[in-house]
């Protein structure tokens, strides 16, 4: 009974290993951003930046978009720049989370490698929801 057990583990541990690579996580790691800021500070700084310059981006491609289009006959016809506008937004909404996921994963680890006690870290921690 023991050797089938063991048989069959071998069987699913062995099967487990050769996952397949999916396409979509070879393009998500294109997405991740080296973040090289030293301080909390500059981590803030730099997500804010990041945050504001996508929402710039994607306003004026909007604004863009909506001067073109200036009523339903004009929409119909260009349903296809629509269309695109919108999964560039998605595209550009969720490249933007995964880069503040990385500034947020600096942040924590430089408040974990700071000699302090950690009611203190735990205090600067929160800067992760106030600032990104």
């Amino acid at each position: 009974m023991k050797k089938l057990v063991c048989l069959g583990l071998c069987l699913i541990l062995s099967g487990c290993t050769s996952t397949p690579v999916d396409k979509n996580d070879a393009e998500r790691k294109v997405n991740v951003i080296e973040v090289s800021a030293s301080t909390i500070d500059e981590i803030e700084e730099m997500a804010i930046k990041d945050v504001e310059a996508t929402k710039a981006k994607s306003e004026s491609e909007r604004d863009a978009l909506s001067e073109k289009i200036t009523d339903f006959d004009v929409y119909t016809k260009k349903v296809d720049k629509v269309k695109s506008y919108y999964d560039d937004a998605l595209k550009q909404t969720e490249s933007l989370s995964i880069r503040l996921r990385e500034y947020a994963y600096k942040y924590a680890e430089l408040i974990m490698n700071e000699d302090v006690s950690y009611k203190v870290k735990y205090k600067d921690l929160s800067g992760i929801y106030e600032y990104i």
